[in-house]
């Protein structure tokens, strides 16, 4: 399938390579992101010290790709998974923080706050996703023509706003796929890990039963769990 929209191709957004179609029944979208350090935090190890998981989270996908481009209730993102572009190595990461979030005492003597943080190093992913009509989808404005013309648009040009790699303090770079291999890590499972910390009333989403193999995450969509 090729596509061309007011003279603009989009078809290097599909990603024929993805195990499955989409439920809206177009092929896949994707792009690339990359960084020199990304921290996708668990919440289920100690928050004495960040530990990021060695994949980027649903949510942190979704952010991205709607900070690229997005109308709120025109288009639903949808993150099906990610592929690692390069091997997943953690390395200890620290910084000293001198903010009004410091503890009373520590403002009061001027001491700043050490944070600790285990974050991935150079992580490079490719990113795939679906795109949707949502509620407000009305005719041509709210087609996934007009979402494809105006993303492939802003992501070729970079127009558009700092992306982050999990976190702020670490920035994100996007680029259209390429021809980098998937690193083909080994099997990493877990029990449970974050969909998104905005679920209904403002408890936590977990998907359970996570699997990624081959250096291929599948997001589980319909196996979530609410947090207490």
């Amino acid at each position: 399938m090729s596509e061309s929209i007011a003279g603009r191709r989009t078809d290097f957004l599909y990603y024929r390579s993805w195990p499955g179609y989409t439920e809206s029944g177009h092929t896949p979208l994707a792009f690339e992101i990359f960084g020199d350090y990304g921290l996708f935090s668990r919440v289920d190890v100690s928050t004495a010290v960040a530990v990021s998981y060695p994949f980027p989270t649903w949510s942190a996908i979704k952010g991205m790709i709607e900070t690229i481009f997005w109308r709120r209730d025109v288009w639903n993102i949808v993150p099906l998974g990610v592929e690692a572009l390069s091997p997943l190595e953690f390395t200890k990461y620290s910084f000293a923080y001198g903010g009004e979030l410091r503890k009373r005492s520590q403002i009061a003597s001027g001491a700043c706050s050490l944070h600790r943080l285990q974050v991935l190093v150079n992580p490079a992913f490719r990113v795939v996703f679906d795109v949707r009509p949502g509620l407000k989808a009305n005719g041509p404005d709210g087609s996934v023509a007009r979402f494809l013309r105006n993303f492939s648009r802003k992501l070729l040009a970079g127009d558009h706003p700092v992306l982050a790699m999990g976190t702020s303090d670490f920035i994100a770079f996007a680029r259209p796929v390429t021809e980098a291999r998937i690193v083909s890590e080994r099997r990493w499972q877990a029990a449970l890990m974050l969909k998104t910390p905005h679920g209904p009333g403002r408890r936590s989403v977990f998907f359970q039963n996570v699997v990624a193999e081959g250096g291929r995450l599948i997001f589980p969509l319909g196996q979530e769990v609410t947090g207490c």
